[in-house]
């Protein structure tokens, strides 16, 4: 945890916080409970050529979130609703070069519950996924792989399904010595302290700003608990990118964006 807390540390001392396409075809499956199967070949894989995991098989493994986190859908959508429907979120592809240049495998992680629900379909999902590594790359960041959840499963966050796909996929390409680092690794997203509802009570936090605590206010908890779930680490997407110092709690709107960019000079 030390390690962890320098490394974020020196995010901010730096000021840090500041893929290709592919012809695959989707299969949409539909079984008695309404889960949906989506198969591709670029999914859950890690390549020899874009990845080369230490001698001692100890793989740091940065987990990120895609929605609010990576990026937001310019519809306004809380998901992309098409494969371009997608925008970067300040300082994003600057941190995550920096993320590669120290060793680390970047990877995405989504809830993407709505393909299930009927919203939008498996091409859908995936494709924005791999626009969104796309966009990153032309700006020079990088993200080496990415998973998602299109059930209510064992793999949706909070679950630790898309944690375990991804340590067993490193066993199959490097050896059975590789395994994910918990002690070196961490997820980063914006579905930290859920908000009272009709069902939950809603989640409370510290303010580090006035040292009291406070009440929850994300609409979900899954990626704190996922991290939990895990054993690794956990930030905030607003404090790993440097976006709360100017008042940010969630980016959602376009809007929310564009009034960061105008007040935070160093966000790119």
């Amino acid at each position: 945890m030390k390690t962890q807390s320098k490394f974020a540390a020196s995010l901010l001392l730096f000021g840090l916080f500041s893929c290709q396409h592919s012809g695959n075809r989707y299969l949409a499956a539909a079984n008695s409970s309404n889960n949906v199967t989506c198969q591709s070949t670029n999914r859950r894989q890690i390549s020899r050529e874009s990845f080369s995991p230490p001698a001692n098989g100890a793989v740091k493994v940065a987990f990120f979130d895609a929605d609010s986190t990576l990026r937001i859908a310019p519809s306004g959508s809380l998901s992309a609703n098409s494969p371009t429907d997608v925008r970067i979120l300040p300082n994003v592809p600057k941190v995550l070069k920096m993320l590669k240049e120290k060793g680390y495998l970047i990877y995405i992680v989504s809830n993407q519950n709505g393909v299930s629900a009927g919203h939008v379909t498996c091409e859908i999902a995936e494709g924005a996924l791999q626009f969104t590594i796309s966009e990153i790359k032309n700006r020079g960041g990088y993200v080496h792989g990415y998973d998602f959840a299109e059930n209510s499963d064992d793999n949706r966050k909070p679950g630790i399904g898309m944690a375990m796909q991804l340590e067993a996929s490193l066993k199959r390409v490097f050896g059975s010595n590789v395994y994910i680092d918990k002690t070196q690794s961490f997820m980063v997203g914006d579905s930290a302290f859920k908000k009272a509802d009709n069902k939950y009570a809603g989640d409370s936090k510290l303010d580090f700003t006035s040292l009291t605590i406070v009440p929850g206010s994300h609409f979900s908890n899954a990626d704190r608990l996922f991290a939990h779930a895990v054993g690794i680490h956990f930030y905030e997407a607003t404090d790993f990118f440097g976006w709360r110092k100017y008042g940010v709690d969630v980016l959602e709107k376009m809007s929310e964006v564009d009034d960061l960019l105008q007040r935070c000079k160093e966000c790119e």
